[in-house]
């Protein structure tokens, strides 16, 4: 029994996104992107110092966290997953 929205106009948390990407709704995946990609892009060009590397990182890392969905337990932000993600996967001298 799924919980039922309060406000119809609210904005879908990243967990109900996520349930409905699990749903088969893929495209909702679009939402998390757009939520999380300015921090994402801005965190990447801090580390990388290049905006082209920066940019291909991140959207490496949004892959990443798409195709690690469903071991997503709800437990972390969405937005922790991907960032953590990017910065472990950095070359330590770019930390």
């Amino acid at each position: 029994m799924g919980s039922k929205r309060l406000n119809e106009h609210m904005p879908l948390t990243d967990n109900e996104i996520i349930e409905k990407i699990r749903g088969g709704a893929k495209h909702y995946y679009a939402h998390l992107v757009d939520r999380y990609k300015d921090r994402a892009f801005t965190l990447a060009v801090r580390m990388l110092k290049n905006r082209e590397d920066a940019e291909e990182a991140s959207q490496d890392a949004f892959i990443r966290a798409y195709n690690a969905l469903n071991r997503f337990e709800g437990k972390a932000r969405f937005s922790n997953m991907v960032l953590q993600d990017f910065v472990q996967r950095m070359p330590y001298s770019a930390r």
